[in-house]
């Protein structure tokens, strides 16, 4: 278990900043750090992403014009290019209040290895009479206590048990945290490759650049347990064009260049994504293979087309009546958790599905 603290790790007029913007802002009741235990926090929601998100939101703060975001966007790519070289995928980013009355219970933030928490404390003064601490867990035992203390920073593996203690009821004031959970990026060679090309200048579906939508699409593989050829296929799936996609990123004479980044296999699979008549080649049944049909569902769920892709699933299983269809209800990853935009100063709160001791 790996928690670092560090205070004075942000410039303090930042720290400022972000302080007196969630002074600003609107809090709603009614988030649980564990779903099977019925009392509640505060809390103000961001970026409107669910547990289990894997899609990089990244691009969307930065879209934000609020005012009382600004000081979040500064923060986030601080943090960036101080802790993670600017590599690092922005999954949640929401603040959390508590009141005497009103604790946390234990809980992590991700199911598996490979994501971080960072917890910024944002109350200018804090006594230690007023509790509120942060505590980890391991083997049912405290381990570690962090007080939270103005601007101090607080990063550990998200799958970390912790809870935010209770506010004794001598603390006069309300107790605030600002959360950032990220994953390191995969594939940052393959990425940087795509960058080279200015996949982040082209347009695609949706307003979003085809770089996004390439990255989006690997996620939908990599969330579905594709191998991990087909999820490279996918981040590359229409640098030659296709049926649909006229523009092309990089000529199929340039074959070599693509197998250099992502292997034989998953290149020979762009390559006959590029060459087929999709999605009709599908849904005709002219084209069979389980790995081309994989990334064809993949791109148009990542497109909001879930009733196409449905209809591409149905031909995959029906090669393969192994396969199991995909239900968008069950998935981790579903349309309804790509990116949306949100109201100004409104979290999106709503039902979660209970899991044990999980943050929702």
């Amino acid at each position: 278990m790996s928690i670092i603290v560090r205070d004075r790790f942000l410039e303090p007029a930042l720290i400022d900043r972000l302080a007196d913007a969630f002074q600003q802002v609107g809090w709603q009741y009614g988030w649980n750090s564990d779903p099977e235990i019925e009392f509640s926090h505060w809390h103000h929601e961001i970026l409107g992403m669910r547990y289990g998100n894997t899609l990089d939101q990244q691009e969307r703060l930065f879209t934000f014009k609020q005012p009382n975001y600004q000081p979040v966007i500064e923060v986030w790519k601080s943090l960036q290019a101080k802790l993670f070289d600017n590599k690092a995928h922005l999954l949640r980013c929401y603040a959390n209040l508590h009141t005497h009355g009103v604790e946390g219970y234990p809980h992590v933030d991700a199911d598996a290895p490979g994501e971080t928490t960072i917890i910024l404390y944002l109350n200018r003064s804090w006594d230690i009479t007023w509790g509120g601490e942060t505590a980890f867990y391991e083997d049912d035992e405290i381990v570690k206590s962090v007080m939270p203390r103005y601007g101090r920073m607080v990063m550990f593996p998200s799958e970390t048990l912790h809870c935010a203690r209770a506010v004794s009821r001598a603390c006069p004031i309300s107790r605030k945290t600002m959360m950032f959970k990220l994953k390191q990026v995969e594939n940052q060679a393959q990425i940087d490759f795509l960058i080279e090309r200015e996949a982040h200048e082209i347009a695609h579906t949706g307003g979003r650049s085809l770089l996004r939508h390439l990255r989006s699409t690997y996620e939908w593989l990599k969330t579905g347990g594709e191998s991990e050829d087909v999820c490279l296929a996918g981040l590359f799936h229409s640098v030659y064009g296709t049926s649909t996609f006229k523009t092309v990123l990089i000529p199929d004479t340039e074959r070599d260049l693509v197998r250099e980044q992502i292997g034989e296999h998953a290149e020979d699979l762009v390559y006959r994504f590029h060459q087929i008549d999709r999605p009709e080649c599908f849904l005709d049944g002219s084209v069979r293979d389980e790995e081309l049909l994989a990334i064809e569902v993949a791109n148009l769920n990542d497109q909001g087309l879930s009733r196409l892709a449905r209809r591409v699933e149905a031909m995959r299983t029906s090669t393969n009546p192994s396969i199991r269809p995909a239900d968008p209800r069950n998935s981790k990853l579903t349309v309804e958790q790509t990116p949306r935009s949100v109201a100004e100063d409104k979290p999106i709160i709503g039902p979660r599905p209970k899991r044990k001791r999980k943050q929702s």
